[in-house]
């Protein structure tokens, strides 16, 4: 993910099986305007029935005085009773830990045991990794200026250290999972690497180092691909299996991204890629952290917006599926209110590979019992064309009436949803979806 300024110290029956944690974080308020809910009249709710119904999909977010970059950072304008509401989990600074846990929300202890810099805990351990010419390999600096952060060699020596440390935090603060920053092979992305250590060794040194370090992990390992001869994009299996041995994994730049170049839509075999990604890791029962990296004003990312959460949900579970969005808002709450969208009872199984979602050029999956905030709207679809280069046909054309339709940004900056966009196009223009009712 990206620089921090310092590395801090010290879901009938289906929905019956949503773990306890998630059903209690899922409060909130109807932001909903007044008549958006035609549709519930004429259904029938599944709550009536007895089924709890998530008031939105599990969410993560920065919260409090965390500081990630220039950019973005945790808020402190929104009291934690108040982000409750919409927040499931708080990557927060161990002074915040308490206050945030005791608001309902879980929290997240970050760290990156791969890069450190100057103050940092392993920085004067001396294990460092180095090139074939001896020398320590500066992989950038932090927040683009000051001191540069080092590559470290994942040895023994460095994951004893890392695990008297996490055992030092956890014994002060009680943080539900430690978030390891950068896991899988993060420098091998950048063409750097330690001197004639191949890439699957860097990742079974850092499942060695998870292994000392006894605490509910969250590597952040999911982004981690890589290429074939044939220049396709592929699911790196060692890094996925780092997630899979832990609580789940993190994937950044989750389709969407500012990286330079500024793509911000993820297309072609590398959005396939992603969504099998998510199908593997909330397939095994894993948290799936969902890293929408993209810090540009909400309120001016509408497309982009509706883009990811369609991608989202075509593969969701949605007691194991996580969505963190960082588009930038005023308050620094980046819970946006699209995440109240809940969509359950898929028409077809959980996909074991994208593709059976297919249909032409686009992929769908539709949902007999959808909700904002619980009230039921009635079925939906997730509809998507991640072609950067094609238009496609759109197989649902005239099926649902209306589509998903946002403006301004965050929960609590006035942003808002509605259900009365016009029907889904006959042709779905490349980079492009649509949230179907």
């Amino acid at each position: 993910m990206d620089e921090r300024t310092h590395l801090l110290p010290a879901r009938g029956l289906v929905i019956a099986l949503i773990s306890l944690a998630f059903l209690a974080g899922c409060r909130g308020v109807s932001l909903v305007p007044s008549g958006s809910l035609s549709q519930s009249s004429s259904a029938t709710n599944p709550a009536d029935m007895g089924e709890t119904i998530p008031k939105h999909v599990i969410t993560a977010d920065y919260f409090g005085s965390i500081y990630s970059n220039p950019r973005l950072r945790g808020s402190k304008k929104v009291p934690p009773s108040e982000a409750a509401k919409y927040l499931d989990w708080g990557d927060v600074v161990p002074a915040d830990q308490q206050t945030t846990a005791d608001a309902g929300m879980k929290t997240l202890f970050y760290y990156r045991p791969t890069f450190q810099g100057r103050g940092d805990p392993f920085y004067k351990s001396d294990q460092f990794a180095h090139s074939c010419s001896g020398h320590r390999i500066a992989i950038y600096k932090r927040d683009g200026g000051g001191h540069p952060m080092y590559l470290m060699s994942r040895s023994p020596k460095q994951a004893g250290l890392a695990a008297d440390y996490i055992k030092q935090v956890l014994q002060q603060n009680a943080f539900d999972v430690v978030f390891e920053d950068d896991a899988g092979f993060a420098p091998y992305q950048l063409g750097i690497h330690p001197c004639n250590l191949q890439a699957s060794e860097w990742i079974d040194r850092d499942a060695r180092l998870e292994k000392e370090v006894h605490a509910k992990q969250l590597p952040s390992s999911l982004n981690a691909f890589t290429e074939d001869a044939q220049h396709v994009w592929t699911q790196n299996q060692q890094s996925l299996d780092l997630a899979l041995h832990h609580e789940g994994g993190l994937m950044e730049q989750c389709y969407s991204s500012n990286s330079n170049p500024q793509v911000y839509f993820i297309s072609d075999t590398l959005w396939v890629a992603q969504e099998n990604t998510e199908i593997a890791v909330v397939g095994g029962n894993k948290l799936f952290f969902c890293y929408v990296r993209n810090y540009s004003p909400a309120k001016a990312q509408i497309a982009e917006r509706i883009y990811d959460y369609a991608s989202f949900l075509l593969s969701y579970r949605p007691q194991f599926a996580v969505l963190w969005e960082t588009y930038l808002t005023p308050s620094n709450f980046h819970v946006l209110p699209e995440s109240g969208f809940v969509a359950l009872h898929p028409l077809k199984a959980q996909p074991t590979d994208i593709t059976q979602l297919k249909s032409g050029g686009v992929y769908v999956r539709e949902y007999s019992d959808c909700y904002y905030r619980g009230k039921l709207l009635g079925p939906c679809a997730a509809i998507v064309n991640p072609s950067s280069s094609t238009a496609t046909s759109n197989p649902l054309y005239g099926k649902y009436r209306h589509t998903l339709v946002l403006s301004g940004g965050g929960v609590t900056d006035g942003g808002t949803v509605k259900f009365t966009g016009p029907t889904a196009p006959k042709s779905v223009q490349r980079d492009r979806a649509y949230v179907a009712l």
